[in-house]
């Protein structure tokens, strides 16, 4: 049996094949560029660089925080950053991104965190997660972070 139409189907197939392959490349482009952000933000966390932290948000970023509240924009990311070291003191974090899907100028990020740190006259304290990040490609073509929240546990 001969198929009379298999040239169209095959070259379907193959551009196909194309475009995944270009995705692929593509994500693990932004993957790499995710990571590097990543790694500014564990090593700003270590170092207690509230201003090298806040450097990961876009200008008009937001950070999601507990009961509804939110820093939103460098300068009070920068502010409540501070404020969490003067609790906290340096903090050691973990961050296993699990999942990256990117659409358009976008990447959404899901996985698993955690903060390490021990304030002052106090002991060791261990806090762990699951969150969502929202990057976005900028300008210069880099990517920032323009939203950040962890997600609540049930």
């Amino acid at each position: 049996m001969r198929f009379k139409h298999a040239g169209p189907v095959i070259g379907t197939l193959l551009c196909s094949v194309a475009l995944a392959q270009g995705a692929d490349e593509e994500n693990t482009e932004v993957r790499k560029a995710i990571d590097k952000g990543n790694e500014q933000y564990i090593k700003s966390m270590k170092a207690a660089d509230a201003a090298g932290l806040a450097g990961v948000y876009a200008e008009n970023g937001a950070r999601f925080l507990d009961k509804g509240k939110m820093s939103r924009g460098q300068k009070a990311i920068l502010a409540d950053i501070e404020g969490l070291f003067k609790k906290t003191g340096p903090i050691t974090v973990t961050i296993d991104t699990q999942e990256l899907w990117v659409v358009d100028d976008r990447a959404y990020e899901s996985g698993k965190w955690s903060y390490t740190f021990q304030p002052h006259g106090k002991e060791q304290t261990r806090l762990a997660g699951q969150y969502v990040t929202v990057w976005q490609k900028q300008k210069d073509g880099g990517w920032k972070i323009i939203a950040d929240m962890a997600v609540p546990k049930e």
